[in-house]
């Protein structure tokens, strides 16, 4: 936002792995390179994109960068009466890795009246990004019915959002009592990332009589 308008703006999007690389809008290379942008608006605030439609122009290649780089991206404009602003800059972190995930309650495999099981438990994990949300499915695998939240159904998947992440916990359903279940919990990160989906933690069976 500037009084006169601003007429150039100079983009850079770079990491440092040992040394400076700089994207060039197809590629990164070892020297600095100045990216285009395109602007909305043309008088007071404007905003401005990267890549958008801008011919011979992507989004960065990251495919083949490790978990955990960090990218820096500055820019700057300059009015139209030949003033540069200041370089407003910001740090994104490359998060390719779904969180970790366990159920900790139930532990057992009996539960019942004179064992109740009020709620279930566990745990996640996930960094640089953080965990978004933890979901569980609980089954009922004598029926092959899923608790859908207020009742028992017949779904297809009914995985449900729970309290919490670090820390998650759930309040338990309407067991049916001399009946085997299934509990499943999968989870996101902040950086849309899934869990593997391959840890023994994530499922746990057990009766309630």
């Amino acid at each position: 936002n500037d009084l006169s308008g601003n007429n150039t703006y100079f983009l850079h999007l770079y990491y440092n792995d040992g040394s400076d690389n700089w994207w060039n809008g197809a590629s990164w290379q070892a020297g600095p390179y100045q990216l285009p942008v395109q602007i909305a608006g043309s008088t007071g605030a404007v905003r401005w994109d990267y890549p958008g439609s801008i011919p011979g122009h992507g989004a960065p290649n990251v495919s083949a960068h490790p978990n955990g780089r960090v990218y820096q991206v500055a820019i700057q404009a300059r009015d139209r009466a030949g003033n540069l602003s200041s370089a407003a800059t910001s740090f994104a972190t490359l998060d390719k890795n779904g969180p970790t995930l366990a159920i900790s309650t139930p532990t057992g495999v009996y539960y019942g009246l004179a064992a109740p099981l009020a709620a279930l438990r566990g745990t996640s994990n996930d960094a640089p990004a953080g965990v978004s949300r933890v979901e569980i499915q609980i089954t009922n695998l004598n029926d092959n019915t899923k608790w859908d939240g207020s009742a028992w159904g017949v779904y297809g998947s009914t995985f449900l959002v729970v309290s919490g992440t670090d820390n998650w916990i759930y309040t338990a359903p309407a067991w049916v009592v001399n009946k085997a279940y299934q509990a499943e919990i999968r989870a996101y990160d902040l950086g849309g990332n899934p869990d593997p989906g391959t840890a023994p933690e994530r499922i746990v069976n057990f009766r309630y009589d």
